[in-house]
Parts: structure tokens; sequence; C-alpha cells
């Protein structure tokens, strides 16, 4: 996007802005964060369950 004068006009990063784009960032809603906390939750049980089968076959 150009202003008046033809310059590119710069987002507060510097980046050239680009027209008709919106940024989204969702409300914090209660649905908003179960569903961060249960990625989260879900990304716990994977680690876990990868060190416990990590410590396990030491053990063996």
């Amino acid at each position: 996007k150009r202003n008046g004068v033809g310059e590119l006009i710069l987002d507060s990063n510097g980046n050239n802005r680009i027209e008709n784009y919106q940024r989204y960032v969702p409300d914090p809603n209660a649905e908003t964060l179960i569903a961060i906390l249960l990625i989260i939750l879900g990304a716990a049980i994977v680690l876990g369950l990868q060190w416990y089968g990590k410590h396990q076959k030491k053990t063996v």
C-alpha cells in the first residue's frame, strides 16, 4: 500500500503494509482458553510418555 506521495506505508515492525489484510487475534473467552489448555495438556502427555519410555528401557 502506498500513501499519497507514492511511498510505501510501513507497519509498526517496519514491514510493507498489505492492503485489505487484517490481523486476527481470537478473543480470550472460555472456549479459546480451554482449547489452548488442552493443546498444552496433550503436548505434556506426549512428552511425559516419551520420557517415561526412555527411562523404562534403561532400567529393564
